[in-house]
C-alpha cells in the first residue's frame, strides 16, 4: 500500500532534509572562518609592515588556510574549485614575488653603483685636495 503525504508533511520533510544537508556545510564553513593560531600570529607580526608585505602575507596565509582545510577533511569533489583557485593563487603569488625580487635586485644594483660612483668622486677630490696642499 502506497502512503501519500499531505502537502504540509511533504514541505516539512523537504525542510528537514535540506536542514540535514546544510548543517554539516554550515559547521565546516564556521570552522573554516575561524582564524587559526598561525594566522593570528602572522597578523600580529605584520602590524608595522608595508601594505605590499601585508598583501603578500595575507595571500600566503589564505593559501595555507585553504590547503589545510582540504587536507584536514580530505579532498572531496566539491573542493576541486577551491583547490584549483588555490593553485592559481599560488602561481600569481610566485610571479608577483619574482617581480618584486627582480625589482629589489635592480634597486640594489643602482644603489651600489651610486655609492661606488660617489666614493670614487670623493676619493678623487680628497686626493686632488691633498696634492694641492
Amino acid at each position: 500500500m502506497e502512503r501519500l503525504l499531505t502537502e504540509e508533511q511533504f514541505e516539512q520533510l523537504v525542510a528537514e532534509v535540506a536542514k540535514r544537508i546544510r548543517e554539516p556545510q554550515i559547521e565546516e564553513n564556521n570552522r573554516r572562518s575561524e582564524p587559526s593560531e598561525l594566522l593570528v600570529e602572522i597578523y600580529n607580526e605584520l602590524e608595522d609592515c608595508s601594505p605590499a608585505e601585508l598583501l603578500r602575507a595575507r595571500s600566503a596565509a589564505e593559501l595555507y588556510e585553504n590547503l589545510k582545510y582540504i587536507a584536514d577533511r580530505g579532498l572531496r569533489r566539491e573542493d576541486l574549485s577551491l583547490f584549483q583557485d588555490s593553485v592559481e593563487q599560488c602561481r600569481k603569488l610566485a610571479v608577483y614575488e619574482l617581480r618584486i625580487t627582480k625589482q629589489r635586485e635592480n634597486n640594489a644594483k643602482r644603489t651600489q653603483k651610486t655609492i661606488l660612483d660617489t666614493g670614487e668622486v670623493l676619493s678623487r677630490k680628497f686626493l686632488t685636495s691633498k696634492r694641492d696642499k
